[in-house]
Formats: structure tokens, C-alpha cells, sequence
């Protein structure tokens, strides 16, 4: 089977109709809906959807994947948790592969990946993430990741130092709990 050809879906059932209306969370769905319907929106490649546990990322996070199979937008889109891809690079690093993959999520014209939080902690995996975050930086593809704050990095984690400089929306009530303080481009929720 063709590495292209397996599929990366998002979670089924989850979309941006049935996602929370509340005040709290209602700008970071207008402002994902936007991010994944127009052009490159906000000038940007990369986009953090961050909160604490609970909070609707993995749903908004799903819900955008379904918009980018079904809007034309996109040709090519691939939405898989933070787990997926280290069992994806862990299998493609063992079994010799890792380049069709990681060739796969550099070219794929929409990328999503919730809980890279859990990458974060992988010194291999966030490494292999930051190397194809930066190439997908380089072409037309938008990427959407979801994490949770706060987050405990390790020491001179590539991944970490690339994502706190990155666009962000905080589904957090406290928008302290933010990547990092001096997170610039942090869009806190009210």
C-alpha cells in the first residue's frame, strides 16, 4: 500500500455546527472556521490552537479537518493526533520509511495535529516535527496545532522554542497559561 494512500482523517462527529457556542470559545470558532475557509488568513502558515484540558481543541481541532476535506480549499489534508504521529515517525524511523512520511506531511496542502503537547516530550519526535514545520513554513501549506497549556518543555526543545513564536488562540480563561508570557502574537479569548 502506498504511504499517500493511507488515510489521516479527523475524528468523525465533530464539526464546527456542533461545537460549543459559548462566549468563551465562540471567537476561537469563528477565527479557526476563518483560518481554514480563506487564503492564508493573518499571514500566516502555522497556527496554535492552545488551553487547558477540557477545553475544545481536539473538537476545533477535528472540526477544521472536516472543513479542509470538504470546503475545496485544499486538494491534499491530513488531521492525526499527536500519539498518531509518534507511532507513525516511530514506525517509519524503525522500519526505514520515514522519508515517504515525513515527504507526505511536508506536501500535504493542510496538516493538522492535536495534542503536540505530547510530542513536546519526545526528543526524536518533536525534533522530526520542528524540521517539517519549518520546511511547510517554506511552501503554501497551512497547519493548524493544538496543545495544552501550560506545558513543561525539555531543555532546548526545537519544537517548543518554534511554536512559542507562532500564531496563537488561547481557549484558556487565563490567558497567562499562554505558550509563553512574551508570546507575541497570543489571541487570548476573553
Amino acid at each position: 500500500m502506498r504511504i499517500d494512500a493511507l488515510p489521516l482523517r479527523p475524528i468523525r462527529g465533530y464539526s464546527f455546527s456542533n461545537f460549543s457556542t459559548n462566549k468563551q470559545v465562540a471567537s476561537a470558532r469563528s477565527t479557526i472556521m476563518r483560518y481554514v475557509s480563506e487564503a492564508r488568513p493573518y499571514g500566516c502558515h502555522t497556527l496554535v490552537l492552545g488551553g487547558p484540558e477540557s477545553s475544545g481543541k481536539t473538537h476545533l481541532l477535528n472540526a477544521a479537518g472536516h472543513a479542509a476535506l470538504v470546503n475545496g480549499v485544499f486538494r491534499t489534508a491530513n488531521t492525526l493526533s499527536g500519539e498518531k504521529f509518534q507511532n507513525v515517525a516511530e514506525d517509519g524511523l524503525f522500519y526505514g520509511d520515514w522519508g515517504c512520511w515525513r515527504q507526505r506531511f511536508i506536501a500535504t496542502e493542510w496538516l493538522a495535529i492535536d495534542d503536540v503537547d505530547i510530542i513536546i516530550r519526545d526528543s526524536i519526535c518533536e525534533k522530526l516535527l520542528s524540521e517539517i514545520l519549518q520546511e511547510r513554513a517554506c511552501g503554501k501549506g497551512r497547519t493548524l496545532l493544538s496543545m495544552r497549556f501550560p506545558v513543561q518543555p525539555q531543555v532546548n526543545c526545537m519544537l517548543y522554542n518554534y511554536m512559542k513564536e507562532l500564531p496563537a488562540i488561547s481557549l484558556s480563561k487565563n490567558p497567562v497559561l499562554a505558550l509563553s508570557t512574551h508570546h507575541s502574537s497570543m489571541i487570548a479569548m476573553p
